[in-house]
């Protein structure tokens, strides 16, 4: 989040919820939230990904595992003393099939994209834009664009059989 905060986005397998955990770092010393982490979704969930949209705001999506493995995406908070909020409550659907490895990637302070595997759809690699507007509000609710039918000619690159991992970065 910042030079010196960071977050850390996993599934615990304990409880198979969805956390998030902030933490700080000061030379070699890393220390993490005291009281543990803050859920983000107390089903079961796969794939967590995140992305940092400012200093102090996050996306992530995920599988939600305990919903039939739709795609969910939820944005959160973490503050300097590495208290985190989750804004979104409940996260956001974008995506109704089945879905497995979505990566998130901000394109700047509002915008964000994610791109997935929908099993439900012969496994296409698809995409789909999202905005967290207005920024930095506390009733912030995701808004989705229309995810685009597959993009297995890609740039002209034959992804007819994507079933591994998506990856996604902004470059710009």
């Amino acid at each position: 989040m910042s030079a010196t905060l960071f977050i850390i986005v996993y599934n615990n397998w304990s409880t198979t919820a969805g956390e998030v955990i902030a933490g700080t770092i000061s030379g070699t010393t890393i220390t993490l939230t005291a009281d543990a982490s803050t859920s983000f979704d107390t089903g079961d969930i796969k794939f967590p990904g995140v992305s940092k949209l400012d200093g102090s705001r996050f996306v992530i999506a995920y599988c939600d595992d305990a919903d039939g493995d739709k795609g969910r995406v939820i944005v959160g908070c973490v503050a300097a003393n590495r208290t985190i909020t989750i804004v979104d409550d409940g996260g956001t659907l974008f995506e109704s099939g089945r879905t497995y490895y979505p990566d998130v990637c901000a394109m700047d302070d509002t915008y964000f994209v994610i791109a997935f595997n929908d099993l439900s759809d012969t496994n296409d690699g698809k995409v789909i834009a999202g905005s967290d507007a207005p920024a930095a509000s506390t009733s912030i609710k995701t808004a989705l664009g229309t995810p685009i039918a597959d993009f297995k000619t890609l740039d002209g690159i034959a992804l007819a059989d994507l079933k591994s991992w998506l990856t996604i970065s902004n470059v710009g």
